[in-house]
């Protein structure tokens, strides 16, 4: 991939010429630029992909090219070619507005790297210099990607996103296979071709992502309603959620509950919230809603001796991993959660346990003994220092002899 970079491709003939390139590659390196400050859905400026042989630059905001686009990414899917990628979770939303679909496999570096690595979510930038030496300049990772003709420096550094995947994944799947994870970060990257996690966040879990939540439980239900409505009214407008109400608006009708159309604007408030009256009976119906609903689930929060067991199970799940150079952050949403509710409501064995902390391929290998151990069973614990980290191990007393 040393030829020259070529300018962005901006009309239907060299599109179709790319993907006539692109039979016969089984893997194509795919990156996006775009912007989301301004509204709802991110909105795609630029498109990266790679082959072994080149690097290409499509340019979706050219007419030619953004009608053919949804056409072209379904080449990719119906071959199905493996996409490359980093960190690919919303550049794969973006395939999926294009296309209607995804792509039939993928492999994302960011995931990869987390099996072989205890730290959080590396970017790429780093990720290259660590396994590959090779720097990248991230000067432009803020810059404004509507610009046209599109800078030569930006063009370059939007390259760079794609250039080196290829080299990248070669090392990263080599060091996962002679470590026999190669399956697992191929189990968890179909689970990210998933539309349902791409699209837009469900109404009903937006109250979560809120600020500053109220602690009484009727102004908790309210909150989930009003904080619903404003996620559809951004999706609607396709604005982001906080340009709709701030969070401090939501916090406040749910503490207020207004039930009049007047008194929804509050005079604590040094600006005034214009949707507030635009979408009046929407936000009076919401509130109506949550005053009739039961509030929502809190965390579990064990007291006692239960929360001694509670902070063990969370170190004993996070060691587990990292004593196998695997970084916690893959655990799934909402685990620690599910672990405290167990830890207040026993399981009744170990398949109970891993139904209700929801983990299953990899990670129930992993946890579903040392945690069923400490949980369901007696055990010592026995905490060691490896370095400069501590790690927990678990073994059962041995039975006594009858």
């Amino acid at each position: 991939m040393g030829a020259p970079l070529a300018p962005p491709i901006t009309n239907r003939s060299d599109l179709i010429g790319f993907a006539e390139r692109l039979q016969g590659v089984s893997e194509v390196g795919f990156d996006t630029e775009f912007h989301a400050e301004q509204t709802y859905y991110s909105k795609v400026m630029l498109l990266q992909f790679s082959t072994p042989d080149e690097v290409v630059l499509i340019d979706p905001l050219a007419p030619e090219v953004k009608s053919a686009l949804g056409g072209f990414l379904e080449l990719i899917k119906m071959r199905g070619q493996t996409v490359l990628g980093h960190a690919l979770e919303r550049d794969l939303e973006i395939f999926l507005r294009l296309n209607g679909g995804l792509p039939k496999k993928i492999f994302d570096t960011q995931v990869a790297a987390a099996f072989l690595d205890t730290g959080g979510p590396i970017g790429l930038g780093p990720l290259l210099q660590k396994r590959l030496n090779v720097e990248v300049d991230k000067l432009y990772t803020r810059a404004d990607w509507g610009r046209r003709p599109l800078p030569p420096g930006q063009a370059a550094y939007a390259a760079d996103d794609v250039r080196h995947l290829f080299a990248l994944v070669a090392s990263l799947r080599e060091e996962l296979e002679a470590r026999d994870r190669l399956a697992w970060v191929e189990e968890e990257c179909a689970a990210l071709l998933n539309p349902e996690r791409l699209v837009a966040a469900a109404p009903d879990t937006a109250w979560r992502r809120v600020g500053r939540k109220p602690s009484d439980g009727r102004a908790r239900a309210i909150l989930v309603e009003v904080a619903a409505e404003r996620e559809r009214i951004a999706e609607e407008t396709n604005v982001p959620p906080r340009r709709v109400v701030g969070d401090e608006v939501l916090v406040d009708l749910s503490r207020r509950a207004p039930r009049r159309a007047s008194e929804l604007d509050s005079d604590t408030r040094r600006k005034p919230a214009p949707n507030l009256k635009k979408h009046a009976n929407r936000w009076l119906e919401a509130i109506q809603i949550g005053l009739e609903a039961d509030p929502p689930a809190e965390a579990v929060v064990p007291k006692g001796p239960g929360k001694a067991v509670a902070d063990l199970a969370e170190w004993l799940a996070s060691s587990t991993l990292e004593a196998v150079d695997i970084s916690p952050h893959l655990l799934p949403g909402g685990f620690f959660n599910r672990l405290r509710g167990v830890i207040e409501t026993p399981a009744d064995s170990q398949e109970d346990l891993t139904q209700r902390l929801e983990v299953e391929g990899w990670r129930e290998a992993l946890l579903a003994e040392p945690l069923w151990q400490l949980l369901g069973r007696e055990a010592k614990v026995v905490v060691s220092r490896d370095g400069e980290s501590l790690r927990a191990n678990l073994f059962r007393e041995p039975e006594e002899e009858p």
